[in-house]
């Protein structure tokens, strides 16, 4: 059964108009807007500044799951040298995610990577591997 997928949600901020005339309408059929209507359409507020000290998530790519932390850390010296090339300069998190019935894995991503982490997915699935961009 396919996983649903997560409604999407647009705000007036963001929706582009359809059409020049539907963005300004003619001033004859111009009128002032209502209290509801103008707090409807008034402009988002900007984005929350992130406090001092913390610092936005970086990209990773999740290389593998294993069953125990053991066989992840061993997953993981294992990818980095036979892909030391790609994988080297990268340190591994491994993150125990719970998968409900089918349980507990320790999942392996590799990072920090910037915008090459496509590039490094690619390059490893090339050579038959499993990945998939994430967070880091």
């Amino acid at each position: 059964m396919p996983a649903e997928k997560p409604a999407v949600t647009r705000t007036a901020a963001t929706e582009e108009p359809a059409s020049e005339t539907e963005a300004q309408p003619e001033a004859a059929e111009a009128e002032a807007p209502s209290e509801d209507m103008a707090a409807a359409v008034a402009p988002a507020e900007p984005p929350a500044v992130a406090p001092e000290g913390d610092v936005p998530a970086a990209i990773g790519i999740h290389l593998a799951s294993y069953r125990t932390p053991e066989q992840a850390r061993q997953g993981w010296t294992e990818l980095q040298s036979a892909n030391a090339d790609l994988l080297g300069a990268l340190k591994a998190n491994i993150a125990a995610v719970d998968r409900g019935d089918r349980g507990v894995y320790f999942e392996v991503t590799a990072g920090p990577l910037d915008s090459s982490a496509l590039q490094t997915c690619a390059a490893l699935m090339a050579r038959g591997l499993f990945c998939a961009t994430t967070l880091y």
